[in-house]
């Protein structure tokens, strides 16, 4: 994912008008899941908490920030934007984007097609953040229930919690290989997956 090079000790007045412009529609605003481990997490940046965890040190613990998406990359929200950017609206608009987006998901042959994966695209993990999207994936498997994979950014991987033996242990054998490849320098996120139930997070499972 592109960064916008502009900071905002020199470049201020430029981030406030993309600000702006993106409260008004001109620009689109996505969120984006970090690990709450994240070193630029502080009292200024704009988040809200998809996984609590115990503690505020806790690995488990994943949040989401929220990002315009600008022709230089995209320009990450702190609290002083809600100023400018009415927060519910805010949240509305980020949300309704990443709801708007052309579904990635597709069957994984490599699990007899029981798994749906989406590897690389756009927003591939926030997509577990997307009731649309997981709304399809309930569909697609036949499953109220979903176990769902974003170890590593920009990856996606999801099984029924109904599958048989087989399809779990490949879909833990796969986060975890996921999770311990040195050679994908994508961010990690959390060695944990989402349990999912209509088209919502409603726990997780340490792995």
């Amino acid at each position: 994912m592109k960064i916008n090079p502009l900071n905002r000790k020199e470049n201020l007045a430029e981030i406030q008008a993309i600000v702006t412009k993106a409260s008004q529609g001109e620009y689109k605003v996505y969120p984006i899941v970090k690990a709450g481990t994240w070193d630029r997490l502080d009292g200024e940046i704009l988040q809200t908490t998809a996984i609590k965890g115990d503690n505020e040190n806790d690995s488990s613990k994943i949040v989401a920030v929220y990002g315009i998406d600008t022709p230089d990359g995209f320009v990450y929200l702190t609290m002083a934007d809600l100023e400018i950017y009415d927060g519910t609206k805010l949240l509305d608009d980020a949300y309704k984007n990443l709801d708007d987006l052309e579904s990635v998901l597709e069957y994984a042959e490599a699990l007899n097609n029981k798994a749906l994966i989406s590897i690389g695209s756009y927003f591939a993990s926030e997509r577990v953040f997307s009731k649309v999207e997981m709304s399809k994936a309930h569909a697609m498997l036949e499953s109220e229930e979903l176990f769902v994979s974003t170890s590593v950014y920009g990856e996606l991987m999801i099984i029924s919690q109904h599958a048989d033996k087989d399809t779990k242990d490949k879909f833990a054998y796969l986060h975890k290989y996921n999770w311990n490849d040195d050679e994908n320098s994508n961010e990690r996120i959390a060695d944990l997956v989402y349990s999912v139930k209509n088209g919502a997070i409603v726990g997780h499972i340490p792995l």
